[in-house]
């Protein structure tokens, strides 16, 4: 054994041994290890399988968990027929994978999911399939994930050293207890090379993840609104020049017998049917673009319930907004300019 191997074997001796008297306290009902195990972790750790399906090559996209059998215990996995978080633990005991669907399984029936190779008893890398757990969440908002694929890592291994998480479940109403025995033995978080850092509650993690979702829906909104708003004012701007500079026609016109409010409905018409065509113009680009835009959504972490009804909402506000930018724009220039003698507004002609 060279240095380095001697340094993994000890290091892994290490933390086998943290793992252990974790799980002998008598507050603690489970302990383990993993890699990206932790539910509300929000990445795409995990590139994909590739397998031979009926002749075929076929790429399975997947979010890769990594985690010691004591980690189902931990997390309280449940299969999708009612398997318990021990037999969970069994079957990654028995070195055997654990398989989550995608969020949006629905959409994806005639897609990947239904290879046999992704249900109990199929078989991934030489590894059985042992149950199909209902899909693990990242995030409050997303509705879409990529399969869950968790791999088994046996404890009492040298390849355990690869696991950065450590979890704990503790016994029901033992929580204080637990809490106070750490503050008062923070000695008992390391062992020599390994040592156990921001020990919190999941809880924690989750409602971390949420306020960053959160916080980056409020930064986009609020780009949405300054965006919508320099468009407002220069519409505003537009339409208020352009009624400007017709006032001499506006003079000719009052001069010929036109009331104030045929100039008015004549003026307000034009600059309806100008936003009418560029919103034809605008939905011609955009409706191409919504399914890659679904796709997109749907794999966001600040994914919007109910997307599409909001963004038919926002497409009527903005263009009911838009529209009475448009009617300030025409309404103020042109009262003034009906309200000027036409000798004056014709002087310069």
């Amino acid at each position: 054994m060279d240095f380095g191997e001697e340094t993994q074997a000890t290091n892994a001796a290490d933390l086998q041994a943290l793992l252990d008297d974790f799980s002998r306290l008598p507050m603690v009902e489970a302990a383990g290890l993993g890699a990206n195990a932790l539910p509300y972790q929000f990445n795409y750790w995990g590139s994909g399988l590739t397998f031979k399906e009926w002749g075929d090559s076929i790429q399975i996209p997947v979010n890769v968990r990594n985690m010691t059998p004591g980690m189902a215990r931990v997390l309280q996995l449940k299969s999708e027929t009612g398997m318990t978080p021990d037999a969970l633990a069994d079957v990654l005991k028995n070195d055997s994978y654990l398989y989550s669907r995608s969020l949006n399984y629905d959409m994806q029936r005639s897609d990947f999911m239904t290879f046999t190779r992704l249900t109990p008893g199929g078989y991934l890398e030489g590894r059985r399939i042992g149950a199909l757990i209902p899909p693990f969440v990242r995030n409050e908002y997303e509705l879409f994930t990529d399969g869950t694929l968790i791999k088994p890592y046996q404890e009492n291994t040298l390849d355990i050293i690869e696991l950065q998480d450590f979890a704990v479940r503790v016994k029901p109403g033992m929580e204080k207890d637990f809490a106070d025995f750490i503050a008062a033995h923070q000695e008992f978080l390391s062992r020599r090379n390994v040592t156990v850092h921001n020990l919190h509650p999941l809880t924690m993690s989750r409602e971390m993840t949420t306020w960053n979702a959160r916080n980056q829906q409020r930064v986009y909104i609020a780009g949405g609104l300054l965006l919508l708003f320099i468009v407002f004012i220069g519409l505003l701007g537009t339409f208020w020049s352009r009624v400007h500079v017709r006032t001499p026609e506006i003079a000719v016109r009052k001069v010929f017998g036109a009331s104030n409010t045929d100039i008015f409905r004549r003026l307000l018409s034009e600059a309806m049917l100008l936003l009418s065509v560029s919103v034809l113009l605008a939905a011609a680009i955009v409706v191409p673009l919504l399914p890659k835009l679904s796709a997109s959504l749907f794999r966001s972490q600040t994914y919007l319930p109910g997307w599409q009804w909001l963004m038919v909402l926002s497409t009527i506000i903005t263009l009911l907004l838009m529209a009475m930018m448009i009617v300030v724009g025409v309404a103020i220039p042109a009262y003034r300019a009906m309200h000027i003698q036409p000798a004056l507004a014709l002087k310069e002609e």
